[in-house]
């Protein structure tokens, strides 16, 4: 056997073999992917830790004081507008079926994506009156509200 074969089998050893010795031999070309995979897990696992302690120590309170306390140093605006357990509960009520890939099947249907479009254009609408109401002035809703809406709709469906 020549030595041009011989080096295409050493490269071609099958990763089971060595894992560590391919994320060694890999690293110098994906150092920085590697680190920032590294840092991704490990912030999402530090995340599940924080959830998981807010859940023993205080109950569906600790999680809601989680997300209050996300809200505040974000600046976002998160909604609650459904739970895992009201899904089950509707299903096995109406239905008498449990469905463990239900909650999956909810986030990914063409209902979801409407429920979170008209949330999205009742917030917009509501924005407009609320903000009038700080400004101390009579609310008026424009017409780029609407156009506004209709966009997102767009972008929205666009996916489904």
């Amino acid at each position: 056997m020549d030595s041009s074969s011989n080096d295409d089998d050493e490269f071609l050893t099958p990763i089971e073999d060595d894992p560590d010795g391919l994320i060694e031999e890999l690293k110098p070309s994906f150092h920085e992917e590697i680190e920032d995979f590294r840092s991704f897990a490990q912030r999402r696992r530090y995340a599940q830790e924080v959830i998981e302690d807010a859940v023993t120590l205080w109950g569906e309170a600790g999680i809601l004081s989680v997300l209050h306390a996300i809200e505040n140093q974000t600046g976002w605006a998160l909604e609650i507008t459904a739970q895992r357990s009201e899904l089950d509960d509707v299903l096995m009520a109406k239905y008498g079926i449990y469905d463990d890939g239900a909650w999956t099947k909810l986030k990914s249907s063409d209902q979801w994506i409407e429920i979170s479009r008209e949330i999205y254009e009742i917030t917009q609408r509501r924005l407009d009156e609320i903000a009038a109401d700080i400004a101390g002035v009579e609310p008026n809703v424009k017409s780029h509200t609407k156009k506004r809406t209709n966009f997102v709709y767009r972008w929205l469906t666009r996916f489904s």
